[in-house]
């Protein structure tokens, strides 16, 4: 069997007067004897060549010694799973995509790594939108999974620097009579299954009542019917998802609330979403086979006088699977986490108040750390495109100068945060790692909850925050996205920022 490479492949690093090296194991040298290559053979960067009959292992040599961008034009002319790098698959923590109170647009934390650097400014994005779309003036991130991106506007891949427009989504089904509820679109993306195409289900909250006549009924109902966006067909469906097991409760009795922080939460875990609604339970869709389960949120002691006083339930994949953290703010800072098994059953892995172990830091005066905050102020003034890049060039030459350990950098001495007790809020679950990232006022801390750790990544706050004229309690942040690059896929009616250029 012969396979057809494309030329830059080829000639990328690969060749030599004595042929193409293409075995990296000492024992199973490969030699692949190839003529030069002539401009009149090989007309431009766009041509195949023919590869004799190599073992699968021996081709994925060849392919690992590409750069990332060298790689994507393979893929359509190569098996796909000689193709699955996992240094182009989503398996590291690259940063921490923020959205904060009275900002327009998204702001990016980003990892320190001597690899491939990713930028968080989104702005290019802007240059295009889908014709039947409003108009989007600012960046702003809805969603993360897998390395893509949720805007309002499009879904891009931050480290391919590719964006595909949508289309204006279309409306949910009515809420039940007397009642409303809110919505919110999650992104679903698996590289491993599909890496081209990723699709968008929009998500009703748990209904609230808006006058007394209103009937009873179960939540969420046996059939319940979502807006799906595909980016293999370009457009937008009503599916049925058909409930397997119970409902949640009923309604109106069932009453949702409101999170500090992340309102809006979901993981992508086995080929299912799962959703966190309103802090009341968790939504398993299948888009596979268009069902949907119930998931109760995890049994923890709770007050007599009010059920859900003070406690926030946040939902995140993790090493191994999706995982849940519970925390309640009075009269201590209660940790809890919690791993749901097989059987949809939660199991608690960690319980701990940390306010004893919440390190003393300087937070009146604050400074960069290990991780650097790429800032972005959209401006309606600001000219040309509406943006205000913030100079941190010099952070950000200094961060591609080292490699941060996420396990012994910046370990931080125990300490008792009283004043700032009540500030910590969760910005999502480390993906590959036992580490709950939580913010205390303007630092971000990595929480190991397997030896109660704490490490400082950095400043929380982009330094032109601290010049709004606001109070105190109202700079926070309301949205927090672990980002995961993936350099693997090519985006359905992609624009190219390469191409704008």
């Amino acid at each position: 069997m012969q396979r057809l490479l494309p030329l830059p492949l080829v000639l990328q690093a690969l060749f030599n007067r004595r042929g193409i090296i293409v075995g990296g194991r000492s024992c199973y040298p490969v030699v692949c004897r190839l003529p030069p290559p002539s401009p009149g053979a090989y007309p431009g960067d766009g041509s195949l060549y023919m590869v004799p009959s190599l073992p699968d292992d021996v081709l994925a040599d060849v392919l690992h010694r590409l750069a990332p961008r060298g790689l994507a034009a393979s893929r359509r002319v190569v098996d796909s799973h000689c193709l699955l790098r996992e240094d182009l698959l989503p398996l590291s923590l690259g940063g921490i995509f923020l959205n904060f109170h009275h900002i327009w647009s998204t702001q990016y934390l980003s990892r320190p790594t001597m690899g491939a650097t990713v930028s968080g400014q989104l702005h290019y994005t802007l240059a295009a939108r889908h014709p039947d779309n409003e108009f989007a003036s600012y960046p702003k991130v809805l969603d993360h999974c897998n390395g893509l991106l949720l805007l309002r506007h499009c879904v891009v891949n931050p480290a391919t620097q590719q964006w595909a427009a949508l289309p204006r989504a279309p409306d949910l089904p009515q809420p039940p009579p007397g009642m409303d509820f809110f919505t919110h679109p999650y992104l679903v993306f698996d590289p491993t299954l599909s890496p081209n195409y990723f699709s968008v289900v929009i998500v009703p909250t748990v209904p609230y009542k808006q006058n007394i006549e209103c009937q009873e009924l179960e939540w969420p109902p046996y059939t319940l019917t979502l807006p799906v966006y595909s980016s293999k067909t370009c457009l937008w469906e009503e599916r049925t998802f058909c409930r397997e097991g119970e409902a949640a409760g009923m309604l109106p009795r069932m009453v949702g609330s409101n999170l500090f922080c992340n309102e809006y939460q979901c993981a992508y875990w086995r080929e299912a979403l799962y959703v966190c609604c309103s802090n009341c339970f968790v939504l398993r869709i299948s888009l596979s086979d268009n069902t949907y389960r119930v998931i109760r949120l995890p049994l923890v002691s709770l007050p007599k006088d009010n059920p859900r006083d003070g406690f926030e339930f946040y939902v995140g994949k993790s090493i191994k699977g999706i995982y849940c953290t519970s925390l309640h703010y009075r009269p201590s800072a209660e940790l809890q986490v919690w791993f749901l098994n097989d059987l949809n059953e939660w199991v608690l892995k960690h319980d701990r108040d940390i306010y004893p172990i919440l390190p003393n830091l300087n937070y009146d005066e604050p400074c960069d750390g290990p991780w650097i905050l790429e800032e972005f102020d959209y401006q309606r003034d600001a000219g040309e495109n509406g943006v205000v890049l913030v100079d941190n060039k010099e952070a950000m030459v200094e961060k591609e100068k080292i490699e941060w350990d996420s396990d012994n950098d910046n370990v931080l001495e125990p300490g008792s945060s009283m004043s700032y007790c009540k500030c910590i809020v969760f910005l999502g679950f480390h993906p590959y790692k036992e580490v709950v990232l939580l913010g205390l006022w303007d630092r971000v801390l990595a929480y190991h909850w397997s030896s109660s750790k704490l490490q400082d990544l950095g400043k929380l706050f982009p330094k032109f925050y601290y010049d709004l004229d606001r109070e105190f309690f109202e700079k926070m942040v309301t949205e927090s996205f672990p980002y995961t690059p993936c350099w693997l896929g090519e985006l359905p009616e992609k624009q190219n920022l390469g191409a704008m250029l």
